[in-house]
């Protein structure tokens, strides 16, 4: 992906608009990784036995 494309996509969409869809995606993948963090370290309790 160029920085030129990057660009050209960003051009005319406002910054706030930016700033609201970048917070999006980092909630996404805060809760994603969370997610996943909390379903393996249940699978690693569950295979080794940890209660």
């Amino acid at each position: 992906m160029d920085a030129s494309f990057a660009v050209e996509l960003t051009s005319g969409v406002p910054d706030w608009s930016l700033a609201v869809l970048t917070l999006a995606l980092s909630v996404v993948f805060a809760v994603a990784a969370g997610v996943t963090i909390g379903l393996g370290s249940v699978l690693l309790a569950e295979l080794f036995g940890i209660r």
